[in-house]
């Protein structure tokens, strides 16, 4: 298909908005697309 790749970088203000990042995305499917991929939320140590 001619999506993006779907890489994205957020830099987190706070530990508690980043657990909170976490339980919202990761894992989970992207329906308000048309794609059957799943986020997986990791974290970097250099962007």
């Amino acid at each position: 298909n001619k999506c993006n790749v779907g890489y994205g970088f957020v830099n987190m203000t706070s530990p508690k908005a980043t657990l909170r990042l976490h339980k919202a995305f990761h894992k989970q499917p992207w329906e308000a697309f048309n794609s059957r991929k799943i986020c997986e939320v990791t974290y970097a140590r250099l962007q």
